[in-house]
């Protein structure tokens, strides 16, 4: 497996309050793969729907833990701009942290996480029913990108086996604002509850080949 890479300070403070207040100002989107929304125009393939647009359709509230996320073709330009430059920077230090050179990435949304939301135990490489349908690469290698860290609870958690609730056998870590992380992809991780104040992280799927 591929170590665990973390990295603090990846960006300026200076982007980091930029990130933050854009994350604070903007809309942020149920994703299509929630399986509970209509297949009509109205629902955007490409961005998903808002909590907004379900209420005025007349649709059941999506459960709030339910992740909403704020895709890159949404972003406004500048915010794009910084998004790509943390890609390439993912790319470098993967280069000189794992001597691989990253072939194909997806991911790159901005993810809001609330008071109660979380992930449970997961891998993020699986052959399952969405990948085969979308025909997705393998992934080798995760990232999480920390864009604040004024919030309660949230931790990023490891164990070597799937775990029931939040309760780990490795390590359990709150990266500060501006922190990167890098794990194998099918290394058992989840993110722990918010308690107080919104969550803002990008996470990025990467399949490797040599240099």
């Amino acid at each position: 497996m591929f170590d665990t890479v973390i990295r603090t300070n990846f960006v300026s403070n200076e982007i980091l309050q930029k990130l933050k207040q854009y994350c604070d100002t903007s809309e942020f989107y149920i994703n299509e793969s929630y399986g509970g929304l209509p297949d009509s125009d109205t629902v955007s393939k490409a961005n998903g729907i808002t909590d907004k647009q379900v209420n005025e359709l007349g649709l059941p509230a999506v459960p709030s833990e339910v992740l909403r996320s704020h895709r890159f073709p949404d972003m406004s330009d500048e915010i794009q701009s910084i998004a790509l430059e943390i890609n390439k920077m993912c790319e470098q230090l993967i280069s000189e942290k794992y001597n691989k050179k990253m072939s194909y990435m997806q991911g790159g949304d901005f993810v809001r996480y609330g008071v109660g939301q979380s992930l449970p135990y997961h891998q993020d490489w699986t052959v399952s029913e969405w990948v085969i349908k979308h025909n997705l690469p393998v992934v080798h290698l995760s990232s999480v990108f920390y864009i604040n860290d004024d919030y309660s609870g949230g931790e990023l958690i490891f164990s070597s086996t799937k775990q029931n609730g939040y309760s780990n056998d490795e390590i359990s870590i709150k990266p500060k604002a501006g922190t990167v992380v890098f794990f194998d992809a099918l290394r058992w991780h989840a993110s722990a509850p918010v308690t107080s104040g919104f969550k803002y992280a990008s996470t990025n799927f990467y399949t490797l080949g040599d240099l």
